[in-house]
């Protein structure tokens, strides 16, 4: 018995020798290994595009959103958004109404927390679309309904999260187009919710204010700083 296993012994050493000897065998092995090594590489790179994207949104009102009058619209805390946004506008846009727009934009672009620009920006996915809709006034109060504005969030999620914004800022044009409305629709576009403050534009009412509060301000960086 003893003889016998030591025979196979030797017939399998034999094999495992001549095996690894062979470079075929050895070099297919080898290529093997290199591609499933590769695969791995290339396929972990990619999930985060792959993977399907979680979306929330928020319905364009003024209505606020916020539960605690932070000042922040709800869908924006604890989101990670660049700073920059490509800015366009929806063809019906008359010039005048453009002109109050971008003048609105300025406001923003001057406090230096955000980057508003006409120009496509690779390193951020941010838009923020301009418009204008018609609609008079229906109430029994007879509130004059000046824009209406507000962010839209999605977040990717993979090995590394993404949250962008596809914010929208629109006028009414049954009324003549005031900056303060621009800013307040921006503002609203950009994460900021209404507040109680007559000082900021984000005031519900409008009270004329073309100029960002201290508090509008701190708003704008506790999102993008």
């Amino acid at each position: 018995m003893k003889f016998l296993k030591g025979i196979i012994l030797i017939v399998v050493a034999v094999f495992v020798y001549n095996w690894a000897k062979t470079p075929t065998v050895s070099q297919q092995i080898n290529n093997q290994l290199v591609t499933l090594t590769t695969d791995l590489k290339t396929w972990s790179e990619k999930i985060p595009f792959l993977v399907d994207s979680k979306t929330e949104t928020h319905s364009d009102s003024q209505s606020s959103t916020s539960t605690d009058n932070s000042g922040l619209e709800s869908i924006v805390i604890n989101k990670k958004l660049s700073n920059t946004y490509t800015y366009y506008f929806d063809n019906n846009v008359p010039s005048e109404t453009r002109q109050i727009f971008l003048q609105a934009i300025a406001v923003y672009n001057q406090t230096g927390i955000v980057k508003l620009t006409a120009e496509k920006q690779n390193e951020s996915k941010n838009t923020l679309r301009l418009g204008i809709y018609n609609k008079t006034a229906s109430d029994a109060n007879n509130m004059q309904e000046l824009g209406i504005g507000g962010p839209k969030i999605y977040s990717q999620y993979g090995l590394i999260r993404s949250d962008y914004n596809h914010g929208k800022a629109t006028l009414n044009t049954a009324y003549p187009a005031r900056l303060s409305a621009a800013i307040h629709e921006i503002g609203h576009a950009l994460g900021l919710d209404h507040t109680q403050n007559k000082d900021s534009v984000m005031y519900p009412v409008d009270q004329g204010k073309t100029t960002l509060s201290a508090q509008d301000v701190a708003n704008l960086k506790k999102i993008y700083q």
